[in-house]
């Protein structure tokens, strides 16, 4: 591969990394537009208040698996079982 070859190539890498960052940024703004529409706060504002961005208690956990999720999505585990299937099927 020649010189000129490589740095195309890496311009090229360059590009689409810019691209996703850039793509993943407005996702970012898209789901912070949707979560103050919906909760009155971003995710990451419920998560720093160390609250439920749905119930707006003190986030609550009873499995691993709700840590995670308050981290992805900033509802507690209660609230979060309460909109899928797995709560209702309680």
């Amino acid at each position: 591969m020649s010189v000129h070859e490589v740095n195309a190539q890496l311009l090229r890498e360059k590009q689409e990394r810019h691209r996703r960052e850039n793509m993943n940024g407005d996702l970012k703004k898209l789901q912070d537009m949707f979560s103050e529409r919906l909760f009155g706060m971003s995710k990451d504002e419920a998560i720093k208040k160390g609250i439920c961005i749905e119930c707006k208690q003190p986030a609550t956990f009873y499995s691993d698996a709700g840590k995670r999720e308050y981290k992805l999505s900033g509802l507690c585990e209660h609230c979060f079982d309460g909109i899928t299937e797995e709560g209702k099927a309680k």
